[in-house]
């Protein structure tokens, strides 16, 4: 299937309209195009809206060697403003956002920023064929992304293509139906410049063209069932940072977008996906990792924030510009970072999910980077750590080993051995996480890998696996999570049952608690595991190890109504924290952190 521009234009088209096309398709495939988009932007807004820097990076980059092509037509740029005013607005997104910006933006003028130049050239791309015709944008809080994407683009394609048709999408119904009503009013308002409407379709939920395109609506809450599209809009399908926070909520807006919403493109479809980052988790971040067999490299992702953390070639700031200063200055946003919550500026304005963000987060002293490796083995030499988490959904193992420093020095050894806690390497090497098990189905599922190292250590030691339990005190209490096994009342007995009737195989030693401690202390300990007090790395996690992973970038602390910490761990998402919290209590059975009081005659080491 060909391009949109490279496609026939119906016979059913008027002469008017068909010149008009035909002449915004051959300017968008030259220099002119940026020309006519500078020409409707000085028109409109004056001098200050025409940024070259961005015209000229497009022209380098999509015409080589034709600037100075581009810049003789400037003398001549007269001629061209019969064009502009008859059929500018068809030339790209941004020209029809610049044309029709004063009912687009309640009066006010639409400025032609650098970043909307980017974002209104990726489309262009994608419909002449140069480009993906899968986008994924995320933009800043009131930076013009729905007003671009939901507003100016729907008017663009369907003045070029009146035969085709948008499924424009939104995160809530109303939303949806908000831009519909404005675009339909446009097209009502402007029958000299854009395609007639049918007479019998115009509602704000749905309407078409004399010539069978149109647009339809839909959200995460509303069926799109029989309908198709050639462009896919999905702006901000997670409506909001409270839905982003649980897994529910993402996983609604990726089926919607992925099961409902793409499944209905035809014909060579285009999708664009807009929307500001909450979540490593969310849409963007969904699609860039490839969840669900999703290949990213069919995406061209652009990801723009508020203020430029660094040298941006995209839209050619330096570090500490602002992205839209001719609607949000640097004071403006300044005044916002220091007025708002962190982690609100970070994914509102940022674009920094929170996971990549230290704010809030819980293992502020986990580093992907340093503590996860693909070397990470069981050493037969070395007892086997199980620290377990009791729940039935899910069920959290994690299995390590411990490896005591002993100081370099033997006489400090000496002196310090009983006198100071014992500092550990420790490795964790696997990890089990089930949902919807009894304590019983745990120690069976647990059984089978433990098997595995008894193997390996009877190999090379001779002697029975050596496994340390420890973990959740709460055990020692009936549970739901434990079973009616005969003479077995509590979790913990079922274990300890588990590891008597396999007491040929494994050699097991427990460390219980009758209290779990704070979660404060506990998630002090765990962060205190992985660096020693002189930089260097403690603890390594293999890379098998992926909830665990997962958990300790996710997991925060939980916020009171005021957005004060509190000193318990978000639980929003049941799924999460379960691996982290039996890391903890490991942690806590090692001694992390558990210093002598008061002044010692001995300098602390390690």
């Amino acid at each position: 299937m060909l391009p949109f521009d490279k496609r026939p234009l119906p016979a059913a088209l008027s002469a008017e309209a068909r010149r008009n096309i035909e002449t915004a398709r051959a300017l968008r495939d030259t220099p002119a195009k940026c020309l006519i988009e500078g020409l409707l932007a000085l028109k409109g807004t004056g001098p200050g809206a025409f940024d070259d820097y961005v015209v000229r990076r497009y022209i380098e980059s999509e015409f080589p060697g034709s600037l100075d092509a581009y810049l003789a037509k400037i003398p001549d740029a007269a001629d061209l403003l019969e064009i502009a005013n008859t059929s500018g607005h068809l030339v790209s997104p941004l020209a029809s956002a610049i044309r029709f910006g004063s009912e687009l933006t309640a009066g006010s003028e639409v400025i032609a920023a650098r970043h909307l130049r980017v974002v209104s050239d990726l489309i262009v791309k994608a419909v002449r064929g140069t480009g993906k015709r899968k986008i994924c944008v995320c933009m800043p809080f009131r930076h013009g992304k729905s007003m671009l994407s939901s507003l100016a683009l729907p008017i663009w394609l369907i003045g070029n293509y009146p035969w085709m048709t948008i499924g424009l999408t939104a995160g809530t119904s109303s939303l949806a139906h908000h831009f519909s009503r404005q675009i339909r009013n446009i097209f009502q308002n402007n029958q000299d410049r854009l395609p007639a409407l049918a007479s019998d379709s115009q509602s704000s939920e749905q309407f078409h063209t004399e010539h069978g395109g149109g647009l339809w609506t839909g959200s995460t809450s509303s069926g799109i069932l029989g309908k198709g599209c050639n462009l896919l809009i999905a702006d901000d399908l997670i409506a909001s940072a409270e839905l982003a926070s649980t897994r529910n909520g993402r996983d609604a807006a990726w089926r919607f977008l992925i099961a409902d919403a793409m499944s209905r493109g035809q014909d060579f479809p285009i999708t664009l996906v807009c929307c500001t980052r909450w979540d490593v988790d969310d849409i963007p971040g969904r699609l860039m990792s490839g969840y669900d067999g999703v290949d990213s490299s069919e995406w061209e992702f652009l990801t723009l924030s508020a203020i430029s953390e660094a040298e941006d070639p995209i839209t050619g700031r330096r570090a500490g510009e602002a992205l839209f200063p001719e609607k949000r200055p640097l004071a403006e946003l300044e005044s916002f970072r220091r007025s708002m919550p962190a982690e609100l500026w970070a994914c509102g304005f940022q674009n920094t999910p929170l996971q990549e963000t230290n704010i809030g987060k819980a293992y502020k002293s986990f580093s992907e980077r340093d503590h996860v490796s693909d070397f990470v083995e069981f050493d037969p030499e070395l007892p086997i750590r199980c620290s377990w988490d009791f729940n039935i959904n899910p069920s959290a193992v994690v299995c390590a080993n411990a490896r005591i420093i002993r100081p370099a020095n033997p006489i400090i050894d000496m002196v310090t051995r009983g006198v100071y806690p014992e500092v550990f390497d420790v490795s964790v090497f696997d990890e089990l996480l089930l949902n919807d098990v009894t304590t019983e189905e745990t120690c069976s599922a647990l059984g089978e890998k433990l098997r595995r190292y008894a193997d390996i250590a009877r190999r090379f030691t001779g002697r029975r696996l050596k496994v340390v339990v420890t973990g959740d005190s709460s055990g020692n209490q009936r549970r739901t999570s434990a079973s009616s096994q005969e003479g077995a009342r509590t979790d913990w007995q079922i274990v300890r049952k588990f590891f008597e009737r396999n007491s040929d195989v494994f050699d097991a030693e427990f460390h219980l608690r009758k209290s779990n401690g704070s979660v404060r202390d506990r998630v002090a300990k765990v962060n205190g595991l992985f660096y020693s007090a002189d930089g260097n790395v403690r603890m390594r996690i293999s890379s098998r190890c992926r909830g665990l992973v997962a958990d300790l970038k996710a997991v925060r602390w939980a916020k009171d109504s005021f957005g004060n910490t509190l000193d318990v761990l978000d639980k929003k998402d049941s799924r999460v924290s379960h691996l982290t919290d039996a890391l903890g209590y490991l942690a806590v059975d090692l001694g992390v952190g558990q210093q002598p009081i008061g002044e010692q005659p001995y300098a602390i080491w390690g």
